[in-house]
């Protein structure tokens, strides 16, 4: 299941990059690395998939992503409609413990300012939002 969410990540996200220039894959990978079990793994590289890229939950499935990975996968995609406050609730609302051991190793991942070539004010607000977002998705953290 790794190598099938890698793959998807290699097709949809292989010309993006990351508000430091660098290849979007690297944040995906690292996520993927610093959590625990396969199923993180999976859930880990296809975390920004649906947000991200204009993938269908359908042709995910199609790729043959099973529905659990998929699930965790919708949970973590933030919606349009909604603020940040409301997304982060709606992970812990969701009780899904893929998508919230996911989500504390993602914002870990962006809380990295080293990734950056210039920190502005604005990547300083976005840290803060981050940190909070973290100090209340911390002690939901589960090992699988």
């Amino acid at each position: 299941m790794i190598i099938r969410a890698m793959n998807l990540v290699d097709i949809y996200f292989k010309d993006k990059k990351d508000k430091g220039g660098n290849p979007y894959t690297e944040h995906l990978i690292y996520v993927m690395q610093n959590v625990e079990t396969t199923e993180e793994k999976v859930v880990a590289l296809l975390h920004d998939i649906m947000e991200d890229t204009d993938i269908t939950e359908k042709e995910i499935s199609d790729f043959g992503i099973q529905k659990v990975y998929i699930d965790a996968v919708k949970i973590l995609t933030k919606k349009s409609c909604e603020s940040y406050d409301q997304y982060i609730n709606r992970i812990i609302k969701s009780k899904n413990q893929l998508a919230i051991n996911v989500k504390i190793v993602d914002l870990e991942h962006n809380m990295n300012l080293d990734r950056l070539k210039i920190i502005t004010s604005k990547d300083m607000v976005r840290n803060h939002k981050y940190k909070q977002a973290y100090n209340k998705l911390l002690p939901l953290k589960k090992v699988l």
